[in-house]
């Protein structure tokens, strides 16, 4: 078996969580940001699950491939081969010389995705209520967190992100440019 797991910021993932469950009952941003700090979210404490993959990854590379949705979101193309390679299909140099892997990561990016026909007009089952394919697709900007988190959220986020992940090699990027560092 094998795994792929993208992690993103923690803050842009909270944003993300808090803009998603607002399309189902308002919820405000302050109550929120707490339940999150908590580890409260839809899929358990987002440090823990992170670190989880994490440690998986490191135990077993060859089985997880973890990625982070800042490096995809930088180098899609490059993330895309790495993928590629990690499930032992990697492009061929003449598939390459064709644009093949182009073809494939433009039609995998965000903007593809929300314009598909699937995803503008089909619904998935959850807890047995249909739910519009387009719930799940909002911006997908990396540093969105900047428009909604006070600098004292954001850093409340920080000090909890640094303290979980300390001693595990696990260093998320949080700019564009620290991405274009590794």
């Amino acid at each position: 078996m094998q795994v792929v797991y993208l992690c993103r910021d923690p803050k842009d993932c909270f944003v993300s969580l808090w803009h998603f469950m607002n399309k189902f009952t308002p919820w405000d941003i302050d109550e929120a940001h707490g339940r999150f700090c908590e580890g409260v979210s839809l899929y358990g404490p987002f440090w823990e699950h992170v670190l989880s993959y994490w440690r998986w990854h490191v135990d077993r590379p060859g089985q997880v491939l973890f990625l982070t949705y800042e490096e995809l979101s930088a180098d899609p193309l490059g993330q895309l081969r790495r993928l590629a390679e990690f499930i032992g299909r990697p492009f061929t140099p003449g598939e390459q010389e064709a644009g093949v892997d182009r073809e494939i990561a433009e039609a995998c990016a965000m903007k593809s995705m929300v314009n598909q026909e699937v995803n503008q007009s089909r619904t998935t089952e959850i807890v047995e209520m249909p739910i519009p394919n387009g719930i799940f697709f909002r911006r997908g900007v990396v540093g969105d967190w900047t428009n909604y988190l006070t600098p004292e959220m954001a850093g409340r986020i920080d000090e909890i992100t640094k303290s979980k992940f300390e001693g595990s090699g696990l260093m998320l990027p949080k700019t564009i440019s620290e991405i274009s560092k590794i």
